[in-house]
């Protein structure tokens, strides 16, 4: 009777596992949220494309979450001639169930004249199994001298 109820209780918490790694590995392993808009502007709120070193650029995105989700922002300016990578200060950031707008100023950082991407990766973790990371729209601006 006694090995009865160790294999039942055993079985029983294999499936509730089995349950859990397949919910963790099929269901909520999508990406909880999307980058659904990008805009540029300058301090005072006008769209503006080209830029000098020093000024401070305005980027205003919308996104949405499926859930409460922790991000881990990495950004950078990206020359789009060379394809380096001028990198920018890192970031937490939680965001909230359902879609909102947000505003971030930048200073531009003093990099050769020419057009760059200003790519944002956002690093989010959905459980101990799924991690994964999502490159916002990259918006182009134009350093200037």
């Amino acid at each position: 009777m006694k090995n009865l109820t160790f294999v039942v209780v055993f079985l029983s918490a294999l499936l509730s596992f089995t349950s859990l790694l397949i919910y963790w590995l099929v269901f909520d392993a999508a990406a909880p949220f999307e980058a659904k808009t990008v805009d540029v502007r300058d301090i005072r709120g006008h769209p503006r494309v080209g830029f000098q070193p020093g000024e401070i650029m305005v980027v205003q995105r919308e996104n949405c979450a499926s859930k409460a989700v922790m991000l881990f922002m990495s950004r950078s300016f990206r020359n789009i001639a060379t394809g380096v990578d001028y990198v920018r200060e890192d970031n937490d950031f939680m965001m909230p169930a359902g879609c909102q707008k947000t505003a971030r100023e930048m200073i531009i950082p003093n990099v050769p004249p020419g057009r760059y991407l200003y790519v944002v990766n956002a690093r989010y973790a959905n459980n101990p199994l799924v991690v994964g990371v999502v490159q916002l729209p990259a918006p182009e601006i134009t350093v200037i001298q």
